[in-house]
């Protein structure tokens, strides 16, 4: 009797065990840089997802800003106290720089430019994106897109339109070398913005 059960148990706990790996592993991923859902992303260090990571997924960008699986925190990491600060105040409308950002150079009144050097466009895009102001509005200014192209991404802010056109606040993140980011106001933008 004994024979019989050890028989019985022992091929369905193996039978078990198997089911269970194989299918938490196709749970986690399904396939290079792709989850299966956001709190995989986030548990893998690869949330948020901008639109054209591997793994972003249309239905996870909640608010269709460009981001999928946005994080809760600003902060990806956690950095001590005493740790120098992560940003940096670009001098225009509250918009965040890294704390690398270099070379500051106003190229008019309304518009500045930094270098952001150690970044790649990847990499500076993804770092502004969780620290603009995405989803709220700037300086009475209301989110109004993120665009993103080969050589550049950009978050634009539209005020109210008049009849000389409307305010226009963009964030622009370009290939150059090292890579920038443009900070740019437009009082009257004649086109309306976005």
């Amino acid at each position: 009797m004994k024979r019989i059960l050890l028989a019985i148990v022992i091929p369905a706990a193996l039978l078990l065990s198997s089911c269970s790996s194989s299918d938490s592993a196709e749970a986690k991923s399904t396939g290079a840089g792709e989850f299966s859902s956001c709190a995989d992303a986030k548990a893998a260090g690869a949330a948020p997802l901008l639109k054209g990571d591997p793994g972003y997924r249309a239905e996870w960008d909640r608010d269709g800003d460009g981001v999928a699986c946005e994080t809760d925190s600003v902060a990806k990491v956690t950095t001590p106290v005493a740790a120098a600060p992560e940003t940096q105040d670009s001098g225009m409308y509250g918009i965040l720089v890294p704390a690398t950002a270099n070379n500051r150079k106003q190229l008019s009144e309304n518009k500045v430019s930094f270098d952001l050097p150690g970044m790649d466009l990847h990499e500076a895009s993804k770092w502004m994106g969780s620290h603009l102001p995405a989803k709220s509005e700037v300086s009475g200014m209301q989110p109004c897109g993120l665009e993103k192209f080969d050589d550049m991404q950009e978050w634009t802010w539209r005020g109210e339109k008049t009849a000389s056109g409307a305010e226009l606040l963009s964030v622009s993140v370009l290939i150059t070398t090292p890579t920038s980011v443009l900070i740019k106001y437009s009082p009257a933008d004649a086109n309306g913005g976005c």
